[in-house]
């Protein structure tokens, strides 16, 4: 039996590694550790895979950020700040057919609709946004299934989409950006909705190195934000695409805590944590844990759950938590 005096000292710590869990997931945007997580990921993965996170400073990082890529559909969305941008420059009223075209290109990914946008503001009005969005490597010439991205200039643009858009029509790219059809809700917001709100934009079609699948996205939650761009080739199926995507939204999402003050001053075991976020575990960090003889016993294992501290806390926070303490 474990003592009243060692019971209040490992609950106290328990309370206070709470405390640094609860602030460090308000730090919603992705670590540096976290970022390394998603490059090992990706380095991993089959085909050529480029990603780039755009934080509110200015900071772009990622992996192979730069490389060029054919856009594919993931340009519709730059369409769409093309066309409302020079309507509102222009002082013309977005009709019912614009916004018929711009609803089905960007929710259904229809090309016929894109195509229509297209030849209203052609290249010199993708080179436009490109510019007001900071772009470095943008490139197109007559066609837009062909125009030429980066994962860092994506990621520019989607951090910077609600400035570039004016605000007369700002509600109405949100909307369209934020309800695209199930069916291609893979990816950035499948990983993380609901926990943020997700703008986004995919992409995919068949090269001579394999399958193309692309996904850019601005995501929200309280007063922060940023933008995810990941970019892939050469992958044997799209479905492989998506999960590259999805492995490296989970990755660049997961918080990563230093949790070592929770261990017993005789650790000399393992301890796990774990976050379960949207039911999936996940082990963040390995801690040291009792000597021995310290709970009562060899093989005997405490297990402290963190779910019903600061309930309102961890509701907020989407997560469920469970220490795990196990003597050897």
């Amino acid at each position: 039996m474990l003592s009243m005096r060692k019971t209040l000292v490992l609950l106290c710590a328990c309370l206070a590694g709470l405390g640094v869990l609860a602030q460090a997931a308000r730090a919603e945007q992705p670590t540096a550790a976290a970022i390394q997580d998603a490059r090992d990921y990706a380095i991993s993965r089959g085909g050529v895979v480029s990603f780039a996170v755009a934080t509110p400073d200015g900071r772009v990082r990622g992996l192979d950020t730069e490389r060029q890529y054919v856009s594919a559909s993931v340009v519709k969305a730059m369409l769409l700040v093309a066309h409302l941008e020079r309507a509102d420059r222009q002082g013309t009223p977005i009709d019912r057919e614009a916004r018929m075209h711009l609803s089905r290109m960007i929710r259904r990914s229809d090309n016929d609709a894109a195509d229509a946008i297209y030849a209203s503001v052609g290249d010199p009005g993708l080179r436009r946004v490109a510019a007001l969005a900071g772009m470095r490597r943008f490139a197109v010439c007559c066609r837009w299934t062909l125009a030429q991205i980066t994962a860092a200039d994506q990621a520019r643009f989607f951090a910077r989409v609600d400035r570039l858009v004016p605000r007369p029509h700002r509600r109405f790219a949100r909307r369209l950006l934020s309800t695209i059809r199930a069916s291609q809700t893979w990816g950035v917001p499948r990983v993380a909705r609901p926990r943020f709100g997700v703008f986004f934009k995919g992409g995919w079609r068949t090269t001579s190195i394999g399958h193309l699948v692309h996904q850019v996205a601005l995501l929200e939650t309280g007063s922060q934000r940023f933008s995810i761009a990941v970019l892939t080739d050469g992958g044997p199926t799209m479905r492989y695409g998506i999960e590259t995507i999805e492995g490296i939204t989970r990755r660049l999402l997961r918080q990563r805590v230093r949790l070592s003050d929770l261990a017993h001053p005789g650790a000399t075991s393992l301890t796990r944590l774990w976050l379960a976020p949207e039911f999936a575990l996940h082990p963040i960090e390995q801690l040291p844990v009792p000597a021995q003889g310290t709970l009562g016993g060899s093989g005997q294992a405490l297990r402290v759950s963190l779910a019903g501290l600061l309930l309102d806390q961890l509701a907020r926070m989407r997560r469920v938590m469970v220490i795990e303490l196990g003597v050897q």
